[in-house]
């Protein structure tokens, strides 16, 4: 892994719709910056 080794390590796999992505990725980013 290296230097950019993440605290979680769990991939996530499933299918959604590109609008449920987006929304996924939006919230994930709001996260990241919480953090």
């Amino acid at each position: 892994m290296g230097a950019a080794k993440r605290k979680r390590d769990v991939q996530v796999n499933f299918r959604v719709s590109p609008e449920k992505l987006a929304l996924i990725e939006q919230k994930m980013s709001q996260l990241s910056k919480l953090s």
